[in-house]
């Protein structure tokens, strides 16, 4: 690719930075304003469209480098490489929102269009010079490691990351950071350094949804900006009456899920089974803390092939399933699961009562008189706490309890149902979309199957769901879940249900 040449930015005319048009932006909500003020190495912002963050790049870039320590000769440099899929993408968004904050007047301008770009502008504020660099590079055709040759900047970011693919991340991850050198900062000083990205939110398969939520690492954090259709919507001021309403009167479900609503897109081969799930409205903040005096219960899923699932929640008395945990282990017997739940309740949650709900199929088919144990009583003898069935094994009955949950409001704010952040990766990412019903074509149309998968890449969610419909359904009593589907006056606890209370007990060893 044609590279732009060097610049000595130290030789170019000064422009004082209160007289930029930069000067004038403000973050559109406070989601931008925190990723603004993350010194995090490795930022993700997602957000629907017309939420600002193209303009937020570009402010973010000046912003740090104003703070940007000093070298040793008293000014600061920054150099900010800008990552795109492709030169269309790289010029209609990046570039051309650039050149609105920062002109092409100010300072030097290099390239453009179909190949890239570079804006070389020396700036001056209170606290004496800044050399700011933004180079502009598109992936194109070329591999990654390629495209990427030879750039050496101080942090870089990914516009529009999810078109791009993760080599991308991984090899600018190891470029950011050259510059400046380190010898050239004071003893204990070093670059603000960095990779942020910014995207509308693909389907959980992607691998955005991996580093920022599956396995978020400590060197990163993510900004979730509110939904377009948000009373906490960002960047409202600045975009038309009706913005949003129009889109979502023209386009499909999961179109407007995505670029509407912010939320995790899903693989169309399948319908989600929770169609009222949202991240935004079941996800806390922070990590959830089991509420003292307030038993735990546990649902039980044995697994088709022996791949059994433990979802660890609690009912607060709001009536709000707050689910802890999950144990989702992979393949094995009941006395092997058995024993890992065991150790697990032990090393978290010692003190608590508990109770247990599982599949009504797991309490029989056993042979009695030979002396074999049902996968629940095995269970049973090795958790020293009772395993009930769920009152029904009916599977839209069950699936429903959790929807109403979903969808029920609860004193004080927030839903039926709230997902710690990090320990029930499984359910959470089910819940997005991995928990489906697969599309079958009938008459050349297609159309979601009855039932959820229980095979395939989906049926691996399949597991962690029952488990928690089986303690929903369990707790709350088939009658309240049935009566409030029937537009009846149900409880959303089991005692009030007319079902048997579930009662609490601890292992012998807790």
């Amino acid at each position: 690719m044609d590279a732009c040449e060097d610049v000595d930015v130290s030789a170019l005319p000064v422009v004082d930075r209160d007289a930029m048009p930069a000067a004038g932006w403000l973050p559109p909500g406070p989601v931008s304003f925190d990723f603004v003020q993350s010194e995090a190495l490795i930022r993700g912002l997602a957000g629907p469209y017309g939420s600002g963050k193209s303009s937020l790049l570009t402010n973010d870039g000046i912003l740090r480098a104003v703070r940007q320590p000093r070298q040793r000769d008293g000014v600061r440099r920054f150099r900010r490489c800008y990552i795109a899929d492709n030169y269309r993408d790289l010029y209609k968004t990046l570039i051309r929102t650039h050149n609105e904050w920062l002109p092409k007047d100010l300072g030097k301008w290099q390239g453009g269009q179909d190949r890239p770009a570079r804006h070389d502008i020396l700036l001056r504020d209170e606290y004496g010079l800044i050399e700011f660099t933004a180079e502009f590079v598109a992936l194109g055709e070329h591999r990654a490691e390629d495209a990427l040759d030879g750039y050496e900047p101080t942090d870089a970011v990914i516009d529009r990351a999810s078109a791009v693919p993760r080599d991308a991340y991984r090899y600018i991850i190891g470029r950011v950071g050259r510059y400046p050198r380190q010898d050239k900062f004071y003893p204990g000083d070093g670059a603000l350094r960095g990779v942020a990205m910014a995207f509308n939110k693909p389907d959980v398969n992607h691998w955005l949804y991996d580093v920022f939520v599956a396995n978020l690492s400590e060197n990163a954090a993510f900004f979730d900006q509110p939904g377009g259709r948000s009373p906490d919507a960002e960047n409202i001021a600045n975009l038309a009456a009706g913005y949003y309403d129009l889109m979502v009167s023209e386009n499909e479900d999961w179109w407007v899920r995505r670029f509407v609503d912010n939320e995790w897109g899903f693989d169309r081969s399948g319908t989600p089974v929770y169609s009222d799930y949202s991240d935004h409205l079941h996800v806390s903040k922070s990590s959830l803390r089991p509420i003292p005096g307030i038993p735990i219960g546990i649902g039980l899923d044995g697994g088709s092939t022996l791949n059994p699932a433990a979802v660890i929640a609690q009912q607060s008395p709001e009536g709000q399933w707050r689910v802890l945990a999950e144990l989702v282990p992979g393949r094995m017997g009941a006395s092997r699961f058995g024993e890992l739940l065991r150790d697990f309740l032990t090393t978290h949650y010692a003190g608590f009562e508990f109770y247990a709900f599982c599949d009504p199929s797991a309490v029989s088919g056993a042979d009695q008189e030979g002396g074999e144990s049902t996968w629940a009583q095995t269970l049973e003898m090795i958790l020293r706490i009772p395993v009930q069935p769920a009152p029904s094994n009916e599977e839209a009955v069950r699936i429903d309890a959790v929807a109403q949950a979903l969808r029920r409001p609860v004193p004080g704010g927030g839903r039926g149902v709230l997902l710690d952040p990090l320990t029930c990766p499984t359910l959470r990412k089910g819940f997005n979309s991995g928990y489906q019903y697969r599309n079958q074509k009938v008459a050349g149309k297609e159309h979601p199957e009855q039932r959820p998968a229980k095979t395939g890449p989906a049926g691996a969610y399949s597991h962690p769901h029952d488990g928690f419909q089986y303690l929903v359904l369990g707790r709350e009593g088939l009658h309240a879940v049935t009566a409030r589907a029937g537009g009846g006056v149900g409880s959303s606890l089991a005692h009030e249900s007319g079902m048997p209370s579930s009662g609490g007990w601890s292992p012998l060893d807790i």
